[in-house]
């Protein structure tokens, strides 16, 4: 099969998928995803980052930081993705942002960049491996990937967006055109939809050039792109919680932890 007919085929499995749950459910905003969508809907219908109309709408909290304002931990690298949709979408469809037509925008673009990720990953992977390869490898994580649920039936989340963040990030790591600069841009890119992926970039350090001096200078080109890509997190971490520096995942107690491994829960 060619690699037109099988993304077509995924992008129907995704976009049925997608459509009949939003509509079943009447929303696709729910979970985390609360969080998420209430960047995107303050900073466009209310231009605040005060969150108080938004939890009161969707019947959640959250804690308040240490200025005294109600806090949000997720990262705000997805829904600056979606804002040129949304904001242009905000000229024409009006109302307050919290409508079911805000939802299924925002959750198709998620799947549109879900779909785009397969693409850029297909034509990664066949710069090593064969064509049939290649497929076998975009269809096993479109069909038996968590993928498949973050990028079809709940995308307004950072999931799908994380994934195409990374395979942007790779396809400019591994190519001879792209500058360092813009491959540190993806990089933040990546971070910036969930923080963790900033370590991404250890893949860099052997794709550098090889001299010194050109290698010391491709690094800091990457780390100034990740960096000023970051900022804008930078910037709400401290207009909300007062330091640009604290992530409040961690200084609210949560980290990753090695053990136990719940192997057997997962199996």
């Amino acid at each position: 099969m060619k690699l037109s007919s099988i993304i077509l085929f995924i992008t129907i499995i995704y976009t049925v998928l997608f459509f009949s749950h939003a509509l079943f459910l009447q929303k696709t905003v729910y979970g985390d995803g609360i969080f998420y969508y209430s960047w995107v809907r303050s900073i466009v219908v209310d231009r605040d980052i005060d969150f108080t109309n938004d939890y009161a709408r969707f019947g959640v909290t959250a804690p308040v930081t240490p200025i005294k304002v109600l806090g949000n931990k997720h990262p705000i690298g997805a829904p600056l993705f979606w804002f040129p949709w949304y904001a242009q979408a905000r000229t024409v469809l009006q109302g307050t942002g919290f409508e079911l037509s805000y939802h299924l925008l925002v959750g198709m673009f998620s799947v549109l960049a879900a779909l785009t990720g397969l693409v850029l990953l297909f034509r990664l992977l066949t710069q090593n491996f064969s064509q049939n390869a290649s497929l076998l490898a975009i269809m096993s994580i479109a069909g038996a990937s968590n993928l498949l649920f973050y990028g079809g039936l709940d995308p307004v989340n950072s999931h799908a967006v994380s994934f195409f963040a990374a395979t942007v990030f790779l396809s400019f790591l591994f190519s001879k055109t792209v500058s360092p600069f813009i491959t540190g841009c993806a990089l933040g890119f990546c971070a910036l939809v969930r923080p963790q992926d900033a370590i991404l970039g250890l893949l860099a350090i052997p794709s550098l050039k090889r001299s010194h001096l050109l290698r010391l200078k491709s690094i800091t080109l990457v780390i100034v792109g990740a960096i000023l890509i970051f900022s804008p997190q930078l910037l709400t971490w401290y207009m909300l919680y007062g330091n640009a520096w604290t992530s409040p995942y961690l200084s609210g107690g949560e980290s990753f932890s090695l053990w136990p491994a719940h192997l057997l829960d997962v199996l």
